[in-house]
């Protein structure tokens, strides 16, 4: 990344406190992808600076500028794209959920202009009364733009097509098959529902979480995602 880059597109993924007044950030670009930045001197600024410290925040859609070279770029504008998404409880654990899955996942500086749709799709489905239909899509349709998505209406080793009143196993390696002693046992009819993008079924719904959560581990790395355990916890204590 160099140059100077003018108001794009963006979203916060995540920020941490750098020095004393400057804050580190991760931010999806519509044009540039995860981006790496440094907005110095903002935190306990007052004026534009400090004003770019309340904007810098996840669920609020940006208009960003920055300049520099090398891994981290120097913010040099931020304005709002529109108003902030205003989530609670379990649909703000899954917008942080994304993020934490975003960072993982992609690298700095290539250029995802579909996974940043999919993206923004999913915040405001999440803002909807369908909010884990949304997530489940956001994991469906970024595997699918990444190229890891599996062909969920066919058996990979058989090339039969999935037959809804069958069961069948998967595995993220293969994808859907006829035979896999050991694979995690799925309905064939949620396979093709998940192949629709219809998951209005709770039935199809539990299926498609655990076909999905299956397909996207490996891509993951070792460590245990933080959101996920947030997320298990508040569905815990809510009873």
């Amino acid at each position: 990344m160099s140059g100077r880059v003018t108001l794009v597109p963006a979203w916060i993924l995540h920020t941490r406190p750098y020095r004393d007044t400057s804050l580190l950030i991760e931010a999806l670009c519509e044009e540039h992808g995860r981006t790496g930045l440094i907005a110095r001197g903002v935190r306990g600024a007052r004026g534009a600076r400090g004003r770019w410290r309340g904007l810098l925040q996840p669920l609020q859609p940006l208009l960003l500028s920055w300049s520099g070279r090398g891994e981290l770029s120097t913010v040099a504008g931020c304005e709002p794209a529109g108003p902030a998404v205003p989530l609670r409880d379990e649909a703000l654990l899954s917008a942080l959920y994304m993020n934490e899955v975003l960072l993982r996942v992609l690298q700095r500086g290539d250029p995802q202009p579909a996974i940043f749709q999919i993206y923004g799709d999913t915040v405001a489905g999440l803002a909807g009364t369908r909010g884990a239909v949304a997530l489940r899509l956001f994991e469906k349709r970024l595997l699918d733009a990444l190229g890891w998505g599996a062909a969920y209406d066919h058996a990979a080793d058989d090339g039969t097509a999935v037959d809804g009143a069958r069961r069948y196993g998967f595995t993220a390696d293969r994808g859907v098959l006829a035979t896999a002693p050991g694979a995690i046992e799925v309905a064939g009819d949620a396979l093709l529902a998940l192949a629709r993008e219809d998951l209005t079924d709770p039935l199809v719904m539990r299926d498609a979480r655990r076909v999905l959560s299956t397909a996207l581990a490996p891509h993951l790395g070792d460590r245990p995602l933080e959101t996920r355990k947030l997320l298990k916890e508040w569905r815990k204590n809510l009873g």
